[in-house]
């Protein structure tokens, strides 16, 4: 599995956060996918919680430490809960915070692969044909990755996933395969 996301410490320092294994393990020990330092968490245990798919679809955030608490969302975990990209998992009281970007179980390699446009798309692209704006609201990600984007797009010219961008009053942005580029505009007439 992997988890995007983001280390947050008491103190408002973050460092970002790209890791993988069976499980995502967090802790003070070296070993872990998540390592917090030792010196400046005394009290988080060596494998204070761990991120796992679930048997039953989606993750779960489980509970392994004897002395301390880890908290979802602000919520103290007895033993597991179920967890999803928006989610903060917090390592005791007054330990570092792990945001949630994304959770993949098993990454798709089809998803990164992007086909030829046709006639009818590169037109599009070019800006000769019209295409409707897609509402986004404050933004996210657009793609074809389901679970990974905010906006599925499902369509074998749609990247696997691209950030969404904002501009206007409306808050608006163009679908990925819509979006004029100067290198698209200039290729192939």
């Amino acid at each position: 599995m992997r988890l995007t996301g983001r280390l947050v410490a008491p103190t408002g320092a973050s460092q970002p956060l790209d890791v993988a294994g069976p499980a995502v393990r967090l802790g003070r020990d070296p070993g872990n996918e998540v390592a917090v330092p030792a010196a400046a968490y005394p009290t988080v245990s060596g494998l204070h919680a761990r991120i796992e798919p679930d048997p039953a679809g989606g993750f779960r955030l489980v509970h392994r430490s004897t002395s301390n608490k880890t908290l979802l969302n602000g919520t103290p975990v007895a033993d597991a809960a179920p967890v999803r990209a928006g989610d903060a998992v917090r390592l005791g009281f007054t330990g570092p915070t792990v945001e949630v970007f994304g959770l993949e179980a098993d990454p798709d390699p089809a998803a990164d692969r992007t086909v030829q446009a046709g006639a009818e798309h590169l037109a599009l692209l070019r800006g000769t044909a019209r295409a409707e704006r897609l509402v986004v609201g404050a933004g996210g990600v657009i793609g074809r990755e389901r679970g990974r984007v905010q906006f599925l797009l499902d369509h074998p010219h749609v990247s696997g996933c691209t950030p969404a961008w904002a501009s206007g009053a409306g808050r608006r942005c163009w679908p990925t395969w819509a979006r004029p580029t100067a290198r698209s505009s200039t290729a192939g007439g």
